[in-house]
């Protein structure tokens, strides 16, 4: 089988698709029952799955890297409809000391501000009461506004850490890294995603600087994505060995060959510079000048690169803890195993900590 010269056809390939015209995958394994969120921060992006199959996709604006958001796995605590904002102590300081703002009070509202609309007009004037104007003569005006919010939500999923997703009032820095640590969404994603989400939904935040996915056509697409983490605490392996093998795998069992050494080199060189997402045909013959870049064709579906394969990743079943047979005979599980029993009653999950108080009585 002839291997496509990989240099030669990266170059003329490579493109930087635009976040809300094609989603590639990252590499994670859901159940095929219930509902899960992915949210992967090198591609600054939120995954809806629902029972084993991509449901909903949404560009997002984790923590910036001095407040990254903290890797891990999770579960939606509460969901607070129009919540004030207790301002953590760590940014009191940058907020001028401020230790609540109201929903909807004024502009510095973070969840969700639409648009803001002019009340009043009038001169300024000194204490003598003349009117003031400056360098060029010109009238010098106080201006009043009202601020007109959206509905918006706090879908919270960590006490330890008080983070959540939730809407914003500078939809335009979406998607990048902007936040305190909580993940922010545009103002009616953050909405869409919290009618699909209840109590008790996995939340997984992951740090995947790689996609490796294949189209319908049996190209296979590379992903890569800045680490906005590099030197921080939440600095991950980026498992570049894993992607390699990958690729190996890939030229065992597909007739479309890729040139993985002159990969290997690609990504080795341009992995420490790339601020930018690129997504790139490993598989595509090179483009001619003046033609159309190459594109997915149909569906994308993630390989099993983490694993060092290159197979479809599919939906896995749960784990099912099977139930305990005492032996025959006299027991007494205290003499015999370690229990540990929850002797405390079936309550409901408590509503969100001081991250969201205020009037959180309205939850969804």
């Amino acid at each position: 089988m002839k291997k496509i010269l990989l240099f030669a056809g990266l170059i003329t390939t490579t493109t930087a698709f635009a976040a809300d015209e094609l989603v590639f995958l990252p590499d994670v394994a859901v159940y095929n029952q219930d509902r899960h969120v992915i949210v992967n921060i090198p591609q600054a992006r939120v995954f809806l799955y629902d029972n084993g199959e991509l449901l909903k996709s949404y560009p997002a604006g984790p923590g910036n890297p001095k407040t990254p958001t903290n890797l891990g796995e999770y579960e939606v605590l509460a969901i607070a409809k129009n919540p004030d904002w207790h301002i953590p102590k760590s940014i009191q300081k940058s907020e001028n000391n401020r230790k609540i703002v109201k929903y909807c009070e004024d502009s510095s509202y973070p969840f969700a501000v639409a648009k803001k609309t002019l009340i009043s007009k009038t001169e300024r004037k000194d204490a003598d009461g003349y009117v003031v104007t400056n360098d060029k003569g010109e009238v010098v005006y106080d201006t009043k506004y009202s601020y007109s919010c959206e509905e918006t939500a706090f879908i919270k999923f960590s006490d330890e850490h008080s983070l959540g997703l939730h809407g914003t009032n500078a939809p335009h820095r979406i998607p990048s890294w902007p936040s305190h640590g909580c993940v922010r969404m545009k103002t009616p994603d953050v909405m869409d995603l919290k009618g699909y989400v209840s109590r008790g939904t996995p939340v997984y935040v992951i740090h995947q600087r790689y996609t490796l996915n294949s189209d319908d056509n049996n190209d296979l697409w590379l992903g890569i994505y800045p680490n906005k983490y590099a030197g921080s605490k939440e600095h991950t392996e980026e498992k570049t060995e894993q992607l390699i093998a990958a690729l190996h795998s890939w030229n065992s069992i597909s007739e479309k060959q890729i040139d993985v050494a002159a990969a290997e080199k690609w990504i080795n060189e341009w992995r420490p510079k790339v601020k930018q997402h690129h997504e790139i045909c490993l598989t595509c013959a090179p483009t001619e000048k003046g033609k159309k870049k190459p594109r997915p064709q149909g569906n994308l579906k993630p390989l099993s690169w983490t694993d060092g394969l290159s197979t479809i990743r599919t939906p896995i079943e749960p784990e099912v803890v099977p139930e305990f047979t005492p032996p025959e005979g006299e027991y007494n599980t205290l003499k015999a195993v370690e229990v540990e029993i929850d002797s405390t009653p079936d309550t409901p999950k408590p509503v969100p900590s001081n991250a969201v108080k205020g009037n959180t009585d309205a939850l969804f």
